[in-house]
C-alpha cells in the first residue's frame, strides 16, 4: 500500500505565514480558493506557492459543499495564471460531483489530475451511490481520477458501513474517505486500514468538522506500532 498522504487545508491566514505550513511537514497542501480575497489571489499568492516544491491541490468550495462562513465569489479570470503557471500532472483540481459549472474552465483539457468530491454534511451515503457517482464520471478513468467522499455518519454503525464501502471501492479506484464530526475520527487518523490514500489536516484551526491538526495526526499514528498498513491485521 502506498502511503497513506497529508493534505494540509489552507486559508489565507495560513499562506501567509506559509514557513509555518512547511515546518509541519506535510505531503501536500490544498488551496481553499474560496477561503482567500480576490486581492491575495491574484497579486501574492503565485509567489507564496513558489516556495512549495510538492503537490497542491486547488480548491473552490460552494457553500453548500463547506460548513466555512467566509466565501469569496470568484471568476476564473482571477485564477487563469495560476492554474496555467501550476499546471502539471503532480497537482490536482478538485471538482464537485454535481457541479456542472466548475470554476476551472476546460479542466479536461489540462495535466491536472482532477479529485471529485462528495459532501454531506447531515447523512452518509450508501455504496450503490458511491457506485453511481464513479460511473458519471468513468470517462475521466484514463487520467487517472481521485474519488473523495466526505459524509457525516450518525453513528459508529453507519460510520463502520462507510469505511467498509470505501475499502470495497478501494480496489478498483482511488478513493479518499472522509467521515466528518467526531464520530468519524477513525476516518481521518486510519483511513488507509479502510483503502484511503489521503487524509485532510489542518495547521491550525480546523476547515471542516472533526478535522484535526497534523501534529494531532501524528500524535495519534505514533502509537501504532506497525506503521505499515499492510501487515496489520483488519476488522
Amino acid at each position: 500500500m502506498s502511503k497513506y498522504k497529508i493534505i494540509a487545508t489552507l486559508d489565507e491566514n495560513n499562506v501567509n505565514n506559509f514557513e509555518k505550513v512547511i515546518d509541519s511537514h506535510p505531503d501536500i497542501v490544498e488551496i481553499r480558493f474560496d477561503l482567500l480575497s480576490v486581492p491575495f489571489i491574484t497579486n501574492e499568492l503565485s509567489q507564496m506557492l513558489a516556495k512549495w516544491n510538492k503537490p497542491i491541490i486547488f480548491t473552490y468550495r460552494r457553500a453548500v459543499d463547506s460548513n466555512q462562513s467566509k466565501f469569496t465569489h470568484l471568476e476564473f479570470s482571477h485564477i487563469s495564471k495560476l492554474i496555467e503557471k501550476f499546471n502539471s500532472t503532480n497537482n490536482f483540481l478538485d471538482i464537485e460531483f454535481d457541479n456542472q459549472f466548475p470554476i476551472f474552465q476546460n479542466f479536461q483539457n489540462l495535466q491536472y489530475r482532477i479529485i471529485y468530491s462528495y459532501h454531506d454534511f447531515h447523512q452518509s451515503i450508501s455504496l450503490s451511490k458511491m457506485k453511481e457517482l464513479i460511473f458519471l464520471r468513468s470517462y475521466e478513468q484514463e487520467r487517472k481520477s481521485i474519488y473523495k467522499f466526505a459524509i457525516t455518519p450518525q453513528n459508529s454503525t453507519e460510520l463502520i458501513d462507510f469505511l467498509e464501502n470505501v475499502r470495497t471501492l478501494s480496489i478498483d479506484y482511488t478513493i479518499i474517505g472522509v467521515a466528518m464530526g467526531e464520530i468519524g475520527l477513525l476516518s481521518r487518523i486510519f483511513g488507509d486500514f479502510y483503502g484511503s490514500s489521503f487524509t485532510y489536516c489542518c495547521v491550525d484551526s480546523p476547515k471542516a468538522p472533526g478535522q484535526i491538526s497534523i501534529m494531532d495526526y501524528r500524535k495519534f499514528r505514533k502509537y501504532i506500532i506497525l506503521d505499515d498498513v499492510s501487515t496489520i491485521t483488519r476488522f
